[in-house]
């Protein structure tokens, strides 16, 4: 049986957002095994992209995104499910935003 505390670390690995759903601010927990370049953005459900979040050369460990409910405007987008898709260099993770009615 494998030791788990000698299994590799995923190079991304992305934590479940929270609140869920979430009326204001979500915030999503990602946590890299090396130093990396990160790109993150929210989709809609036809795959558009609504708005990039920070990103950049991000050091290794955890770290913590925040989106505000609101798209590249800055307007509020409407209650609905939405995705943040986070990438850096070939690893991609996603996780599944709900939004209520603030």
């Amino acid at each position: 049986m494998p030791d788990p505390a000698h299994a590799p670390r995923l190079a991304l690995r992305i934590g479940p957002s929270y609140p869920e759903p979430f009326a204001r601010d979500a915030f999503i927990p990602y946590e890299l095994a090396a130093p990396a370049r990160v790109s993150a953005r929210i989709v809609d459900p036809a795959g558009r992209i609504v708005v990039r979040l920070g990103g950049g050369e991000m050091a290794a460990g955890r770290h913590l995104l925040r989106w505000d409910g609101q798209n590249a405007a800055g307007r509020a987008v409407a209650p609905g499910a939405y995705r943040l898709v986070i990438e850096s260099g070939n690893h991609r993770a996603s996780e599944s935003l709900l939004r209520v009615r603030p």
